[in-house]
């Protein structure tokens, strides 16, 4: 009878372990495919299950990750600086050239003034060469200073000499000196 009752405890005892196994494995698969659903529906299941295993969280990752987040901030920081920086001296290169290019607008205009002030002093010395000395010498009277100057700078000097001996002394002078200026001279 012993061994009956024995043998009967020990049914019992093998049924309670078997209920009892398949309760934890029913639990553990339940909370297998609890998991997983909400791992899959975006549940951070993993780091909340490492957080309650360990009771600590993981700082490692978010310290690495705020310290890229300075870097990178620092590098833009940097980089706005350096555009900043080269802008302003865009726009200051840009400043000087467009003041350059008024000053060379100014000595191009100045530039196709003298030549077509040369070209007609040209033209007149040729006349003036044609004429007497004296009647040259007084179309140059006649003639504003500068323009006299250019046309006696276009002439030979054998014909300029002619000219302006029959001109004032003191206005020959002051011709022959503006007329060292204006280039070419054509003296042969």
């Amino acid at each position: 009878m012993a061994k009956d009752m024995t043998a009967g405890s020990n049914s019992i005892v093998k049924r309670i372990l078997i209920w009892g196994l398949l309760l934890i494995l029913t639990v553990l698969i339940a909370v297998g495919l609890i998991g997983g659903a909400l791992s899959f529906v975006g549940f951070p299941v993993m780091k909340t299950a490492q957080r309650l295993f360990q009771g600590k969280p993981q700082t490692s990752h978010s310290t690495a990750a705020q310290q890229e987040v300075v870097s990178l901030q620092s590098q833009l920081s940097v980089a706005r600086s350096t555009d900043n920086r080269l802008q302003a001296s865009v726009d200051s290169d840009i400043q000087q050239i467009h003041v350059l290019q008024q000053e060379i607008d100014k000595l191009q205009s100045q530039l196709k003034s003298q030549i077509s002030a040369n070209a007609t002093a040209k033209a007149e010395s040729n006349i003036l060469i044609q004429m007497d000395p004296q009647s040259a010498a007084a179309v140059l009277e006649k003639m504003t200073p500068e323009e006299a100057a250019r046309t006696i700078a276009q002439m030979p000097a054998s014909d300029s000499g002619a000219i302006l001996a029959d001109v004032p002394p003191n206005l020959a002078s002051e011709l022959l000196s503006m007329a060292a200026s204006f280039a070419p001279q054509n003296q042969s």
